[in-house]
Parts: structure tokens; C-alpha cells; sequence
């Protein structure tokens, strides 16, 4: 009686197993059911309401005059569809004046503004970012109060809305408020800095007419970066010079970013010795950064200094000081010998294999058929060293070059020159 018991119990029990698997995937066949058939018809409405939009739009007809024709109740197909053409034709760039005043006729702006006060985030959250993607500059007053939350997702997505909006209003928010949203880790550097460089060359006046608010590091880090990614203007110097004495070494490795432009040479021409300090910084970084820094204003006065950071602790700064100095050309030569003989292996590795890198070789050989006797020697030379320490390369291609040079340097090679 007991094994019976338990074959009916287990029988229901695989039965019921059996109807539950059954009504999920009848459940889940009708619910793709509907999606498609959703979809379709969403594709039809799009269809139908981006040729009638363009229509009106190319033939100049006002917006209120099809107002009636595309009102829809909010979150049916019909609104969703004419709100899905309507922000694709601003993303294509066609149109967006007209789109964006179509919005506003059709109640879609003062739907989402309306619900900026919900207490859903999420929902708010969307608001803002529909407002954003519609470029509504009549919602610009009402968002920028919210780049002041506590919620670094709201204060997150008005930043980016204001940014794609654009205009000045919304630009002197975003910079009057960086020391809230980066202060208290409300947003990320990040998303800061693409807000930003959204707006363009415009924002380089409000940046740095407010640099003195920007004391604290993580404000000032993310502002010279901005600076750094912006073309060349003079109004960015003092700013970045100021900073290269700051606490924070992230802060000093920002203004060298910011300073890298031969354009700034004109009118600041110490501007390579008031870097010099730095390539003694206690921070590795801060030395990288100030090599490369010095390598793209090509500074000849500064190649000692650069020189001696060949034997530096870290790796990537011995690597950057080599490369820089192959900038130099000829001023680098007797540091490059120096450095080929000295005992320190990488230090010879890192100066043979930038001149295999690059084209310094092709350079050498050139120097080595020139006229002046004394850079010919250096030049053989240094590729006598790299010869030594197992870089053939250079050998290699000049022979596979053939020709009367190659001869001649093996000649002035064998004599001594």
C-alpha cells in the first residue's frame, strides 16, 4: 500500500512538472507572439509617420499646421513611433530646429518635464535624457537644478543632457558645479570631461576664467585635461603653468599634457626650462609625462637634462628619455656614445632599440656619407656600439641597400673613421 502511495505521488508530481514546463512555453509562445506583432506594427507607424514628418518639413509647413494629424496618447504606438522619428531625424542632423519645436507643439517636452518631480529615479532619469536627446533649450532652466542631486546617476544624466543641448546657459551650469560633481565623487572624471568636450572650443573661456575655484585635485586633474584635448590657445597657459608647482601630482602631469604645443614656444619661450624641475619629480609619471612633454616642443636645450633620465628607476621613463633624444638628432649624439658604452644594459637597449624603431638608423647612415668629419665619426660610432651589443638591423638594411654608400662606410669603417 505504501509503494502505491508513492507511484501516485511521484506520477503527480511529474505530471504537474509536465503542465508547468507546458504552460510556460505556451506562455512564452503567445508573449513573442505579441512582440512581433507589436513591432510590425511599430515599423509601419515609423514608416508612415518619418515620410509624412519629411514631407511637411521639406515643404516648409509649419509644425501646429500637423499638429492634430501625430497627437497621440502618451506611451501608445502612435506616440512612441512619432517620438522615435522625430529624435532620429535630430541625430541625423536633418531638421532638428523643426523637430525640436514639434516636440514642444505636441506636448512631449512638458511630458517629461512634468515628470522630473517623480519620485521614481529611474523614470526621472529617463525624462532627463529624452529632454537631452530632444535638445530642448526652453528645459535648460528646469534641469539645471538637478546637476546639484545627491544622486550621482541623476546629477550623471542631466550633465550629459545640458551637454547635448549645448549653448552657454547650459555650459556655465556644468563648469559653476564642478566642484559638486567631482568634489564628492557624485560623477566620474570621465563623464565630466565628454560632457565637456562636447560643447567644444567654447568651453576653454569658462574653464579657465574659473581655474581658481578649481582647488581641489580632482576638479583641477579633469579641467587640464580638458585643456589638453582642446586645439591650442594661449588662454590655456597660465592656467597649466600654475599648476605644474601644485601638491597633487596627478595635477602636475596634467598641465605638461596641457603645455605640449610648439605654439606656446612664441609667446612663452622658457616655457622648456620651467619644465626642467619636473624631470627630477619624486613621481614617476609626472617624469614620463614631462619627457614627452619636452619631446613634442622639441627643446634642443634641455637634451642633457633629458639625458640623464636613460638610467632612471622605472622602465617607461628610461624608454621615453631614448626616444626623446633621437629628437634632438646631432645635440644627442654624444649622450647616445655615452650611453653605448656606459655598463648599464638597459640603458644601451633602450637607446638601440628606439634607433631600430624609428628612423634614426637611416639617419646615421646619412650622417655617416655626409660632409662634416666629426659628426661621421660620432655616427659610425654609435653604430659600431649597436653593432657591438647584438642591434644589426641597421647593417642589415644597408647592405640589402647596396650601392657605393654602403662600400664607403665599410671603408671609413675599416680605416678608422
Amino acid at each position: 500500500m505504501h509503494g502505491k502511495t508513492l507511484i501516485i505521488f511521484v506520477s503527480v508530481i511529474i505530471v504537474a512538472l509536465v503542465l508547468q514546463t507546458a504552460a510556460l512555453f505556451l506562455a512564452s509562445v503567445i508573449r513573442r507572439g505579441h512582440h512581433s506583432r507589436k513591432y510590425r506594427k511599430l515599423d509601419r507607424l515609423r514608416a508612415t509617420c518619418r515620410a509624412k514628418l519629411l514631407a511637411a518639413f521639406e515643404s516648409g509647413q509649419p509644425p501646429l499646421d500637423c499638429k492634430d494629424e501625430f497627437a497621440a496618447t502618451p506611451g501608445s504606438p502612435q506616440w512612441q513611433a512619432t517620438k522615435e522619428v522625430l529624435l532620429a531625424l535630430i541625430s541625423e542632423g536633418k531638421y532638428e530646429a523643426q523637430a525640436g519645436r514639434f516636440f514642444g507643439s505636441l506636448g512631449y517636452t512638458m511630458f517629461c518635464e512634468e515628470r522630473l518631480g517623480n519620485s521614481s529615479p529611474q523614470m526621472r532619469a529617463e525624462s532627463i535624457h529624452n529632454l537631452g536627446r530632444m535638445k530642448s533649450v526652453l528645459s535648460v532652466p528646469k534641469l539645471i537644478p538637478l546637476l546639484a542631486e545627491h544622486n550621482g546617476e541623476i546629477a550623471s544624466v542631466t550633465m550629459r543632457a545640458l551637454s547635448n543641448i549645448g549653448g552657454e546657459r547650459a555650459l556655465r551650469a556644468i563648469v559653476g558645479r564642478l566642484p559638486h560633481l567631482l568634489g564628492n565623487g557624485a560623477v566620474s572624471p570621465k563623464a565630466v570631461e565628454t560632457a565637456l568636450l562636447a560643447f567644444g572650443p567654447s568651453v576653454l573661456h569658462p574653464l579657465t576664467e574659473h581655474w581658481g575655484a578649481f582647488a581641489n585635485p580632482r576638479v583641477a586633474t579633469s579641467v587640464l585635461e580638458v585643456l589638453s584635448r582642446l586645439p591650442a590657445d594661449a588662454r590655456a597657459v597660465p592656467p597649466a603653468l600654475e599648476a605644474l608647482t601644485a601638491e597633487s601630482p596627478e595635477v602636475r602631469s596634467k598641465a605638461l599634457k596641457v603645455l605640449g604645443r610648439r605654439e606656446y614656444l612664441l609667446p612663452w619661450p622658457d616655457l622648456p626650462e620651467r619644465m626642467v624641475p619636473l624631470l627630477h619629480d619624486t613621481v614617476w609619471y609626472v617624469r614620463l609625462q614631462a619627457l614627452r612633454t619636452l619631446r613634442e616642443l622639441g627643446c634642443e636645450r634641455t637634451v642633457t637634462d633629458v639625458g640623464k633620465l636613460l638610467y632612471d628607476e622605472k622602465w617607461q621613463v628610461r624608454n621615453e628619455a631614448a626616444r626623446a633624444l633621437l629628437q634632438f638628432r646631432e645635440r644627442s649624439f654624444d649622450i647616445l656614445l655615452e650611453a653605448l658604452t656606459d655598463s648599464d644594459r638597459y640603458a644601451k637597449d633602450s637607446v638601440c632599440e628606439e634607433i631600430v624603431n624609428t628612423d634614426f638608423s637611416p639617419r646615421l647612415m646619412g650622417y655617416c656619407e655626409g660632409e662634416d668629419p666629426v659628426l661621421r665619426e660620432k655616427a659610425g660610432r654609435i653604430l659600431e656600439a649597436m653593432r657591438s651589443n647584438g642591434f644589426t638591423a641597421p647593417f642589415e638594411r644597408g647592405a640589402s641597400a647596396g650601392g657605393n654608400g654602403g662600400k664607403r662606410r665599410d671603408e671609413e669603417r675599416r680605416n678608422g673613421l
